[in-house]
């Protein structure tokens, strides 16, 4: 079957498939998120932040609530809508602090994961750190480097079925448990996007996927 590109991504930017295999993307240039069925058929399309503030990332819940990420300096950075696009709820503030998402004079996070428990993990390079919040925004905790070598050019973020967070930083993919204790770094040949599989294998896609082994590694 032959599909009939949209016109309207003009610069997509997320993507994220539910449960049943609708696919969400992010269309950066007119802040809105495009919704379509298993076969690529439009189904929905919605602005968010008012249409003012362009997505970054997208993520779903295990009700198929979709969070998104949004950029550049703003008043809030997460907001969460159902899958028929209403509004439930916003968070991460700008700033430094705790629950806060800081940000430069032109950017700010790029991507933003969730578990199966609809916890949300937002990147924060300017605070060098990911920041988790609860399903409606209440701060969790953050998941940092070490003081000899912080995390920079922070951008991706994925979560496994067990809670494990990962993130990659200068050719390096950083692993912390579900209370935030950095577990492990190894190599990585390639930057790029990380996706979990059904299997806990963490991918590396970039020209082409990398499987850089499963979160036991």
């Amino acid at each position: 079957m032959a599909l009939t590109p949209d016109a309207t991504l003009t610069y997509s930017i997320g993507i994220t498939v539910d449960s049943t295999g609708n696919i969400y993307v992010a269309n950066f240039d007119d802040a809105t998120i495009h919704k379509y069925d298993s076969s690529g058929r439009p189904l929905l399309t919605w602005s968010v932040d008012q249409g003012r503030t362009g997505p970054s990332g997208l993520a779903h819940d295990a009700d198929d609530n979709i969070i998104v990420a949004l950029h550049r300096l703003h008043d809030h950075y997460v907001e969460k809508y159902s899958p028929d696009g209403v509004l439930l709820a916003t968070w991460a503030t700008v700033g430094g602090s705790d629950g806060q998402v800081g940000a430069g004079p032109a950017s700010g996070p790029e991507f933003i994961a969730a578990d199966r428990d609809g916890n949300s993990y937002i990147t924060d390079p300017v605070n060098h750190r990911i920041v988790s919040f609860g399903p409606y925004g209440t701060f969790r905790r953050n998941f940092a480097g070490t003081a000899a070598q912080p995390l920079d050019g922070l951008a991706v973020v994925a979560v496994d079925n067990e809670g494990n967070v990962y993130t990659e930083s200068h050719l390096e993919i950083w692993k912390w448990d579900p209370s935030g204790t950095l577990v492990g770094r190894w190599f990585t040949p390639v930057a790029g996007a990380l996706v979990i599989d059904p299997q806990d294998r963490l991918l590396v896609v970039d020209r082409g996927i990398w499987v850089l082994g499963l979160p036991t590694v």
